[in-house]
């Protein structure tokens, strides 16, 4: 498990701003009915930000998954999680059947304001995600 930049480097700390890949290589040793990769992320005081899993991905093949060796990537937009220190918790199971791994906090990495701090927002805001969303405001007539 790694995290890479968007130049696909391995890093332990990403730009607030930009995205990155949270990557998982992994060796099926014998064919499975069914596998789904998991993905927690967690604060530096084990909030639980957000959880995924491979399963969302509409070309998510809910078959068979054949012996072999696999790269799954999930990958985080820029602007999604607030600056701080975060764990990954990964997990594999068959779904509603049996869970074949878990691994908690198998990796950490940092969010960093890596630019000058008025271009986002003068101080570090409350909460785990702080998405840089669309506003807009107008004068009534």
């Amino acid at each position: 498990m790694r995290i890479l930049a968007p130049d696909g480097t391995v890093v332990g700390h990403v730009d607030i701003r930009k995205p990155f890949t949270i990557e998982v290589e992994y060796q099926i040793l014998e064919t499975l009915p069914q596998c789904r990769i998991n993905l927690r992320v967690l604060t530096s005081d084990g909030t639980l930000a957000f959880s995924t899993a491979d399963s969302i991905d509409p070309n998510y093949n809910a078959g068979a998954r054949a012996a072999g060796s696999y790269r799954t990537r999930c990958f985080i937009p820029g602007n999604l999680l607030n600056e701080g220190y975060y764990s990954l918790t990964m997990g594999v199971d068959i779904p509603f059947k049996k869970i074949l791994f878990m691994e908690e906090a198998a990796l950490g990495f940092s969010v960093e304001q890596t630019s000058d701090l008025n271009t986002r927002f003068p101080e570090k805001w409350p909460g785990a995600v702080c998405p840089l969303l669309e506003w807009q405001t107008k004068p009534l007539d």
